[in-house]
């Protein structure tokens, strides 16, 4: 059951709460992929590769991270991040992730309670970023 407190993640006291609990924070966090956005967070102490970190909240997983469409995001995402593709061949994956996310972004359904949700801006890319 999803404790109904709403918590500030910055002045949290995991010590009053149990690994595996299920909170909703005042933060939204945001998928890099798709947008999807959600409050809800699981209380865990482990971190990369299993290892038994402090207690700290981890926001839930994307909802779509199994679906195809969203797969194709990330590897986009991936591929523009190598920094040895001419810039032509970034242009071209920008305008397909813009086609991309823009066709989906209307089954996205975002998963916030009890926070104003923010009207989601379109993603644009900074031209001045160069070397993704």
């Amino acid at each position: 059951m999803i404790d109904p407190t709403l918590y500030d993640l910055n002045e949290l006291d995991y010590s009053k709460l149990i690994i595996g609990q299920t909170i909703r924070a005042m933060q939204i966090f945001r998928c890099w992929w798709c947008g999807h956005q959600t409050n809800k967070y699981t209380i865990s102490d482990r971190g990369k590769w299993g290892m038994t970190v402090p207690p700290h909240a981890r926001a839930s997983p994307c909802p779509y991270q199994n679906a195809h469409w969203h797969w194709l995001l990330y590897r986009k995402y991936e591929l523009l991040s190598h920094r040895a593709h001419p810039k032509t061949y970034k242009e071209e994956l920008k305008a397909e992730i813009q086609v991309l996310r823009s066709k989906y972004r209307e089954k996205i359904q975002h998963d916030v309670l009890d926070v104003p949700l923010l009207p989601e801006k379109p993603f644009t890319f900074d031209d001045s970023e160069e070397d993704i």
